[in-house]
């Protein structure tokens, strides 16, 4: 078996963002949503990404009032890491498994995922203190991490990252984007130097190298730049997040 599906990603930085807001207007409403990510963060020590250097990401979506998601996402993989009960709940359409490969232009790597919803007290309680992280992951998430992870992660010894606010827009299909299909698109703001603006469509496989040629020649119609941002911003951000731990005191 393999993926049938594919997220294709663009993302933008700098002026190029108000470029794109401003060309693929109007938009829809607006969904800002409080995110968090998980990392193995040692005070004295040098900043550094453990998790996300063996493909673990743990990542925390709360929209205020609204829902919550927990994910555990595998980032690159392979499908040997994965037993045939976890690729056959990804192909059956499992709403909390998903394996699909993620396709930002040259890179291209297979992606998998489980999520659950912990509670808005939950998180509150973990970012008190009052709890560990391992409580905002479900058993079948932390299963899921124990049989498919490269290596083996504690999640009650992880820390808590600050959070910052994504804002999301969509699916829409814009009216002035000559692309047929719908489109999500995501901000990461935290400062000045670190703000991105993430285009995605989720296509058949089969389909992907066509609708990326076909969703970056439309870009390059309204005049922007897909290759505006380079290198992965989840890197960038869990880097400085940790160094805003670092420098916050002990976690």
């Amino acid at each position: 078996m393999v993926p049938d599906r594919a997220e294709i990603k663009v993302t933008f930085d700098g002026s190029q963002i108000e470029r794109a807001l401003t060309a693929l207007a109007p938009l829809p409403s607006a969904v800002k949503r409080d995110v968090y990510f998980c990392e193995d963060v040692t005070q004295g020590m040098p900043t550094a990404t453990p998790l996300l250097d063996i493909g673990v990401i743990l990542r925390i979506r709360q929209t205020p009032g609204g829902k919550t998601e927990s994910t555990v996402k595998l980032r690159p993989c392979r499908r040997s890491q994965f037993p045939g009960s976890w690729l056959r709940s990804a192909y059956d359409d499992d709403p909390t498994v998903k394996l699909e490969l993620d396709w930002a232009g040259d890179r291209r790597v297979l992606a998998a995922s489980c999520t659950g919803e912990p509670s808005e007290q939950l998180i509150e309680a973990v970012s008190s203190g009052d709890e560990s992280v391992g409580r905002l992951f479900n058993d079948e998430q932390e299963q899921f991490l124990q049989e498919c992870a490269i290596q083996r992660v504690s999640l009650r010894t992880l820390t808590l990252l600050p959070s910052f606010i994504g804002t999301r827009w969509g699916p829409w299909q814009p009216d002035n984007l000559p692309y047929d299909g719908e489109i999500v698109l995501e901000r990461w703001t935290l400062n000045a130097a670190l703000d991105f603006l993430e285009i995605s469509v989720r296509v058949r496989l089969d389909d992907a190298t066509q609708e990326d040629t076909a969703l970056r020649t439309a870009l390059h119609e309204l005049g922007l730049d897909p290759e505006s941002a380079a290198g992965t911003k989840t890197a960038r951000v869990l880097h400085h997040l940790i160094e805003q731990q670092l420098t916050s005191g002990p976690s």
